[in-house]
């Protein structure tokens, strides 16, 4: 069987200026190579984050290859994309097998399927399902769907005799079960040694050119924010589960030992919350005497002295945070759960340690007014982060708002956060959001007090990343002034 591991996230214009980025993988499509490793499947791997293709390349690409089994990982912002896709794979070999997971698709399995021809929507946590797919296609073939029905697969959806049937959601995985990811992937590629798999939005402190390794090391996020969705997170559910610290530094030391890493991103949506298990890894590292620059995302709210200075310890040099706003009534309507004396509690720890901070910020709350928006670049400027990353608000299917206003998204499909768009519900016009994000970018980073901080955390670049440094500050640039 010959298996293509494809995801999209967004298709490129080249003519067309976009924010700077992080290119991080699907941790999805690496835990299932890693099950097709052991299981020694052949598969190719197509990722459009590292690829660069327009829609019409990177579908050109894909119908080359003579594949049995296509799962693919999609991002709602090319939902139609995908659907035109999944058809063209159909027409070329009826009897191939799609298996698609998406934000998307979660919230309306049987439209999608109705629409694209796909076998079978993952839903929910996708691992341990698609392992189980993958051996039933494997044993039974194309009588796989058979035995779906005879089982009750849980995790997932299809339509049979063209009726929904949406199975019982599977249990959330023991992430210490997971194998290591299939890491290789990253490397070995011809395409992603050209266009690496690399952060721009935290800061590493290396003395040698950055060679980037991820790692997921914990999912789920008890908290209720209003725009966040699992489009824009990592990880699903609402219960947090974690891998044990000495997991984690298993696999942090099998990246540095067998592809020489010497940076390392978590994309863990809230790696903090778990005081314990975090100093229990830091102490781990610093025990096995690893040297690696690290980075983490998390909640100001879920740090302390003694946490920071331990991640310090152990070579977390950045860190990314959501302030998202400078208002008080602002952080309660989108029940963040965090006030701004929270924010500056938070900031004034990482300050002391010597962490580089990245702050995420939303324009275009429900009801935010002009003067709120003032308050936010005010408090930019009060927290003096090393980087500040500005988003409109966008309603990503599995949001709170994509929720209440649903009726009026029938047509929606602009959703990237990066762009301007014709959702807005904010209390200003959507040329004053368009404005103030532009005067919120100037007026931070064209201030000396800002050069100064950027240079403390950020002078080694220059030094010994200096093509990485300039790139992005010209991709900064052109985004600001030409898109």
């Amino acid at each position: 069987m010959q298996v293509s591991l494809i995801r999209a996230i967004e298709f490129f214009n080249h003519k067309e200026a976009i924010h700077p980025r992080d290119r991080i993988p699907s941790f999805e499509l690496l835990n299932i190579a890693s099950f097709l490793d052991q299981k020694k499947i052949r598969y190719k791997h197509f990722d459009n984050e590292v690829m660069h293709e327009s829609d019409s390349s990177f579908q050109e690409k894909i119908l080359r290859e003579k594949t049995d089994l296509y799962i693919i990982h999609f991002q709602p912002l090319v939902n139609q994309e995908i659907i035109n896709l999944i058809k063209k794979l159909k027409q070329k070999n009826k009897n191939c097998i799609v298996l698609v997971f998406s934000p998307m698709i979660d919230q309306e399995p049987e439209l999608f399927l109705q629409k694209s021809q796909a076998d079978v929507a993952i839903l929910g946590e996708i691992e341990a399902t698609a392992f189980e797919l993958i051996d039933l296609i494997l044993q039974y073939k194309n009588k796989y769907l058979q035995q779906i029905i005879k089982l009750e697969t849980p995790g997932v959806a299809f339509l049979h005799h063209q009726k929904l049937t949406k199975n019982k959601l599977r249990k959330p995985i023991l992430l210490d079960d997971l194998p290591f990811m299939a890491h290789h992937l990253l490397y070995a590629d011809k395409t992603a040694q050209k266009n690496p798999y690399q952060v721009t939005s935290k800061t590493v402190f290396v003395r040698e050119k950055i060679k980037w390794g991820f790692l997921l090391s914990s999912r789920g996020c008890p908290f209720h924010c209003s725009f966040c969705s699992p489009s824009i997170r990592n990880s699903t559910g609402k219960r947090y589960r974690f891998q044990s610290p000495k997991r984690t530094v298993d696999e942090i030391e099998f990246l540095v030992k067998n592809f020489q890493i010497n940076a390392l991103s978590f994309e863990d949506d809230l790696f903090t919350l778990n005081k314990k298990r975090v100093i229990e890894m830091c102490q781990e590292i610093i025990n096995r005497n690893i040297k690696i620059s690290w980075t983490v995302a998390t909640r100001l709210d879920s740090l302390d002295f003694k946490l920071a200075n331990w991640m310090k310890k152990a070579g977390c040099f950045g860190m990314s945070v959501g302030i998202e706003s400078g208002s008080d009534r602002v952080l309660s309507l989108v029940n963040k759960g965090e006030k701004i004396r929270d924010l500056k509690k938070g900031m004034a720890i990482l300050k002391k340690v010597g962490i580089a901070v990245t702050t995420n910020l939303i324009i275009g709350h429900p009801t935010e007014t002009l003067r709120e928006l003032k308050q936010t670049l005010n408090l930019v400027k009060d927290l003096q982060p090393i980087f500040i990353h500005l988003h409109y608000l966008t309603p990503y299917p599995g949001t709170k708002i994509f929720s209440q206003y649903q009726a009026k998204l029938t047509q929606f499909k602009d959703f990237s956060h990066w762009k301007i768009h014709e959702f807005n519900i904010s209390a200003v016009k959507t040329e004053v959001l368009q404005t103030m994000m532009k005067r919120m970018y100037f007026e931070y980073y064209l201030s000396f007090s800002y050069l100064k901080n950027y240079l403390k955390y950020r002078y080694q670049y220059y030094i010994y990343n200096l093509s990485f440094e300039l790139n992005f500050i010209l991709n900064t640039l052109r985004y600001l002034f030409f898109k």
